[in-house]
């Protein structure tokens, strides 16, 4: 095994200015030049003098630390880890970052022991990476209750990749024994926790790292990262931010992302600066006005080297665009520690669903292409209880109503045992049971020990249908499989065999036939799926208004926005298109992503009518609606739809208050606004949190939800309207299912008439008959 080796708490700074080109001493002397000036320099460094940076970097750099403290749940663990048998384990595996390294580690134990097991033969075992940590002995006095220990763990052997292992040794007699004994169990707690002391890592000034140190995959938190402009950046620059991102939020996936914008300050942490000749933070300008070409460049944070700065740069606001769109689509070699783009041919524009985080519904989807590596689909054990878990995700829109049931066809193998005709096999689709039956095929006989894995006829075989309506933009498919440990007798020596279970890649569940359709606004769609803007992964058919005077908070939405659209499709968003709120002539026909900060907005005020909830800084205004349908009414349209709005409320409030509302554009038809408002920074901010957590972004739906400090709600206020294509068929079948009345009245018309037309010709066939004789 190979040892991370524990960094020294101080380090001698290198020189800057060796081996540098001559553009980085110059970025270099200018930013600390400034942070010196503003107050945020090392107290030992001289204020702004360029000549005194050697003398300065000659001083011994303290490189920061912080501790990371997660529970088993955190890092995985869902529920308590049942530990049984003689010997059994279980494990979750985390990761370290390429820019950090391990000082110290604990790891605080929650256990329960079973009352029946013999302490002096009984024990649990801790390791990290195959190395023993630590081995736990069992009072008596303890067995049976809660428990806990802190354990120090060797920061040497903690790695890249990492597998924390608890194994539990039972014995429950000292004479003969039962492996399968009930007795034999131990409980962990996921609420365990895992405290590590990292010390910050300084990395070389070499953009080949990248998208080091921004993102590390890993590191399974959230991505958070510091974007700087000048103090009213221009929408050039920030459309430059917004692809840039993307580029971070398709890097995230399911960790999510958050930005945040400072204005011609520099964070103490990594940031990506942004600067133009004629938008650039006061301590870039006079650097920015020798770049005459796209550039990025990679540089030390100047008052702490252990962070470092990405520059974003060109000489006007069209080459900040391409330098982004070079990085985030990889369409140049990075290497070194500045990179000049000549030219940029971007890429053919995206296709219509076609994310590459979506599957392909035109195809039966294999399960080979729901995880990285084949051995995710297999379990093992003495006895199994295990469960294999897939994501798959889709387009939000497909529309499953009056569809076909989804087929599935599975096709596993296992160890056949002597209990293996007990076992059992479930899957569940979103938490929902959608088959279970017996681990055996009864078709035919597993009477070899081992199965010739590879050979068809050795592998079982299940074809079985789920609701459609269970599909939504992300799933979850578990396999779970169940078959009890072979009964070996008290007094036999032999050990236990293990056993596996293995799904097949070539497994597949069928979607195809499902056409793209459906009911907006729908705001569910749009948290969770990046709905409508995701259709189109590059965003070509999305414009993203903002305030004209935009605030940082406002900035910082729109730019969250971006990245969790980013991160659903995995595709970094690089054609959509930014304007002010006074320029909405320039919107065209595309779907609208508004950011509003509670400052007046005439676009707003335009689009009042269609809104169902306006949020301002001075007053909140919500669309009342209420139930005007009666009971007649509803049984002829078949459902409750909408009313009509009966007016609005205006009140005033002091707390954060914000609303994402979805509606139809007043300026396309079949074009969607989703309306991102609050009346204060700390409000936009609530959606930004609340929508990239895969727990309460479920609570968004309808076509507007309302946030607070403490709460979400969700309404429907506004009548519906459909995007998609529907076969004529399936469109008539669905706008006539609204009315089962008419239906009801249709049928029996054409019911009568086709009695008519029969009655008629058996008439003309009887009278032929009779002239005949």
């Amino acid at each position: 095994m190979n040892f991370v080796q524990p960094q020294k708490h101080i380090l001698k700074r290198p020189n800057p200015f060796i081996n540098r080109s001559p553009v980085a001493k110059a970025t270099l002397a200018i930013v600390a030049s400034f942070i010196a000036l503003s107050g945020h320099a090392q107290p030992n460094n001289p204020a702004g003098s360029t000549a005194s940076a050697p003398a300065a970097a000659s001083a011994p750099l303290i490189l920061p630390t912080h501790t990371l403290n997660k529970s088993l749940f955190n890092l995985g663990l869902e529920h308590a880890l049942t530990l049984r048998g003689t010997d059994s384990s279980g494990q979750v595996n985390f990761g370290i970052r390429q820019d950090e390294v391990v000082e110290s580690a604990s790891f605080h134990l929650e256990y329960t022991l079973s009352p029946a097991l013999l302490p002096q033969l009984s024990h649990l075992q801790v390791l990290l990476n195959g190395q023993m940590v630590q081995s736990i002995g069992l009072p008596q006095a303890q067995l049976g209750k809660p428990q806990s220990i802190d354990i120090p763990i060797d920061a040497r052997f903690f790695s890249d990749y990492n597998k924390l292992e608890i194994r539990f040794v039972g014995h429950y007699t000292l004479e003969c024994e039962n492996p399968g004994n009930s007795s034999l169990w131990a409980q962990v707690s996921n609420e365990s926790r895992l405290q590590i002391t990292l010390r910050q890592v300084k990395l070389p000034n070499n953009l080949a790292q990248l998208p080091l140190p921004f993102f590390d995959p890993r590191d399974t938190g959230k991505v958070q990262t510091h974007f700087v402009f000048s103090e009213t950046p221009s929408l050039g620059g920030l459309k430059a931010a917004g692809v840039m991102a993307g580029w971070l939020g398709a890097k995230a996936d399911f960790r999510s992302s958050q930005i945040q914008v400072l204005n011609n300050q520099l964070p103490n942490g990594n940031a990506i600066v942004f600067a133009s000749a004629q938008d650039a933070p006061a301590f870039l300008k006079t650097l920015v006005k020798n770049i005459q070409e796209p550039t990025l460049q990679l540089i030390e944070h100047p008052s702490n080297s252990a962070y470092q700065l990405l520059l974003v740069m060109g000489k006007d606001a069209a080459q900040i665009e391409t330098a982004a769109q070079a990085l985030a689509l990889g369409r140049v070699a990075l290497t070194g520690d500045v990179t000049r783009i000549q030219s940029l041919e971007l890429p053919a524009p995206r296709k219509a669903y076609d994310a590459p985080r979506w599957r392909n519904t035109e195809q039966p989807i294999q399960f080979a292409d729901l995880v990285s590596s084949p051995q995710q689909l297999q379990v093992k054990g003495y006895a199994l209880n295990s469960s294999i878990t897939t994501y798959l995700r889709v387009a939000p829109d497909l529309f499953t109503w009056n569809s076909k049931n989804i087929p599935v066809h599975l096709l596993y193998r296992y160890t056949p045992t002597t209990v293996s005709a007990d076992g059992m096999v479930s899957m569940l689709l979103n938490q929902n049971l959608a088959n279970s039956f017996p681990l055996e095929n009864s078709k035919k006989s597993q009477n070899r020990l081992f199965p010739k894995f590879g050979y068809e006829n050795d592998q079982v075989s299940q074809k079985f249908y789920v609701p459609a309506e269970w599909i939504h933009a992300s799933n979850r498919l578990d396999f779970e499989v169940q078959m009890p440990a072979q009964e070996q007798g008290s007094c036999l020596s032999t050990a236990p065999v293990e056993v596996r279970a293995e799904l097949d890649p070539k497994s597949t569940i069928d979607l195809s036939g499902l056409p793209h359709y459906i009911a907006m606004p729908d705001l569910q769609a749009y948290a969770q799926g990046g709905f409508p803007f995701s259709r189109l992964a590059d965003l070509r058919e999305t414009t993203v208004v903002l305030p004209t005077a935009h605030s940082t908070a406002a900035t910082e939405a729109y730019l969250n926005a971006i990245a969790h659209i980013s991160g659903i499709t995995g595709y970094p968003g690089t054609r959509f298109q930014l304007v002010n709120d006074k320029d909405s002539d320039a919107i065209g026909d595309s779907d609208v992503l508004l950011i509003s900060d509670g400052q007046a907005s005439s676009l707003l005020e335009k689009w009042q009518k269609q809104l169902p909830a306006l949020v301002e800084a001075s007053a909140q205004s919500i669309t009342l609606s209420q139930r005007a349908l009666g009971k007649f009414l509803d049984l002829w349209q078949g459902q409750k739809k909408a009313p009509p709005s009966s007016g609005h409320a205006t009140f005033q409030g002091s707390g954060p208050l914000a609303a994402v509302a979805g509606f139809e554009s007043p300026l396309h038809k079949k074009r969607s606004v989703v309306a991102l408002m609050g009346n204060s920074a700390p409000a936009l901010d609530l959606i930004a949190k609340n929508i990239s957590n895969n727990v309460t972004n479920t609570r968004f739906m309808g076509d507007l939800t309302l946030l607070n400090d403490k709460d979400i709600a969700s309404f429907r206020v506004q009548q519906t309207y459909f995007v998609g294509e529907l076969s004529l068929a399936q469109r008539l079948w669905f706008k006539l299912h609204e009315h089962p009345v008419t239906m009801a009245i249709l049928g029996s018309f054409l019911g009568l008439l086709l009695s008519f037309f029969i009655y008629t010709g058996l008439r003309y066939f009887a009278r032929r008959r009779l002239e005949q004789m």
